[in-house]
């Protein structure tokens, strides 16, 4: 049994620079007298689109990423479509992965993720505005 592995390799010089790793860019100031390390913006970008490709429209631009009432998942909800319930379940994986640095998001993001097996309306619109 034959196993195939691909390795790549980037290194940052003394005079600094940058590399990308595990979805974040590393960037490093000269003589690596610091290292700045941030999310990759066209991640977040690509979740955005995605989002209103679906939905049809952007999602709207809120303050807050999520209401107080916004949580309350009850089963008279009505579920989403098996596509739209799919794409729901990767954006939500995306945010999960973001949220690590994001601590305004991850309560919202945690929350979103209860209601992975059953995708409601409900849940499409707080993620909407958790995006937005």
């Amino acid at each position: 049994m034959e196993v195939c592995f691909r390795i790549s390799l980037q290194t940052a010089s003394r005079s600094g620079g940058s590399f990308e790793f595990l979805k974040r860019v590393h960037e490093f100031e000269p003589n690596y007298e610091s290292l700045e390390i941030s999310h990759e913006s066209k991640h977040i970008k690509q979740v955005f689109q995605t989002f209103s490709r679906v939905n049809g429209k952007p999602p709207r631009l809120s303050n807050k990423p999520s209401a107080p009432h916004a949580f309350t998942y009850a089963d008279e909800f009505e579920t989403l479509g098996d596509n739209q319930a799919s794409v729901h379940r990767s954006l939500v994986g995306a945010l999960l992965y973001f949220s690590h640095e994001r601590p305004d998001i991850q309560f919202c993001a945690r929350n979103l993720s209860s209601s992975l097996k059953n995708p409601t309306v409900q849940a499409w619109h707080n993620l909407g505005r958790l995006i937005g």
